[in-house]
């Protein structure tokens, strides 16, 4: 598994609109995979998925 592509393309859909993607990516950010671990961007990304709509963006929110 390549995490830094992987965050790339989560960037580019996250970008277009898509909620799973900025869920996925904030997870990254939180962890560290792939990208510098950054718990302001984590909580960035999983706001913007919550407010998208998507119900695992507002539990991990929840639980960063």
């Amino acid at each position: 598994m390549n995490y830094h592509k992987a965050s790339q393309w989560y960037q580019r859909a996250s970008d277009h609109g898509s909620s799973t993607a900025a869920n996925n990516l904030g997870l990254m950010y939180e962890e560290g995979r792939g990208v510098s671990k950054d718990l302001v961007k984590s909580e960035q990304l999983l706001r913007l998925s919550a407010v998208r709509g998507d119900p695992n963006a507002m539990m991990n929110l929840a639980l960063l």
